[in-house]
């Protein structure tokens, strides 16, 4: 009798552990680029600049890492802790991942070839995705606009 309500309190104690300790890192937007600009820039949970003009950028790298500042981070290698993904055809992009349930800071920084890196520290105290609108500025000399995609982007 004994070990079966140790069984039950210690499942029971695992179980609000795991649910309490779990929170997330998520960010959802969009990569542009614009000509006209002299420098990257990230717009995280703010008002975004109009898109119009703005070219949307496929295939840009996103980067996404919990607590830079406790490690040491280099794009080129592995990272605990650090999220990857691709910008789509449409310049869309989304990362999700457990985190420390209490506010932290973090960092996203894009990268695409012909375009110059954009990075952004930002905090993260939400469950709520962040909004994220990234607008590239192209190298000097890069091809611009970059070629359209096959399929419109609505």
């Amino acid at each position: 009798m004994s070990r079966s309500i140790l069984r039950f309190v210690g499942s029971y104690f695992l179980a609000a552990m795991i649910a309490a300790c779990d929170g997330s890192l998520a960010t959802k937007g969009h990569v542009y680029a614009s000509a006209n600009a002299d420098s990257s820039r990230i717009y995280i949970d703010e008002p975004f600049p109009t898109v119009d003009g703005l070219v949307r950028i496929d295939s840009a790298v996103v980067w996404v890492f919990h607590r830079p500042a406790d490690q040491t981070f280099d794009t080129t290698l592995h990272i605990t802790r650090s999220e990857r993904t691709l910008s789509g055809q449409c310049g869309s992009f989304s990362t999700a991942a457990s985190a420390s349930p209490w506010p932290f800071e973090a960092l996203i920084e894009v990268q695409r070839a012909g375009f110059k890196n954009a990075m952004r520290r930002f905090r993260n105290d939400s469950i709520a995705p962040h909004r994220v609108i990234v607008v590239l500025a192209p190298i000097p000399g890069s091809v611009f606009p970059p070629p359209a995609p096959v399929i419109p982007c609505a």
